[in-house]
């Protein structure tokens, strides 16, 4: 039962909070997981081919990356130790 919305997420419940992943915070990572055959083919299939080499453009924008890693990932961390300390 959803009971809670947060501007970092939602509260599914006291232990659950549920995100938006971004994959620009580990460009790597991904870039290896989208280059998997599988991976590649079923998005090229859904989206297109010019939408694969958008997304692999987009995991070496270093302004995403950086705005993830400053402002995203802290305000959620923060935002689950604050409501952990009740």
């Amino acid at each position: 039962m959803l009971n809670m919305k947060s501007d970092n997420g939602i509260r599914i419940s006291p232990e659950i909070f549920g995100v938006q992943f971004h994959p620009e915070a580990h460009p790597e990572g991904m870039r290896y997981h989208y280059q998997k055959e599988n991976v590649k083919q079923k998005i090229i299939d859904e989206h297109g081919g010019e939408k694969y080499e958008y997304l692999l453009e987009q995991l070496e924008d270093p302004e995403k990356v950086e705005l993830t890693q400053k402002t995203v990932l802290p305000k959620f961390i923060e935002s689950a130790i604050l409501n952990l300390q009740g």
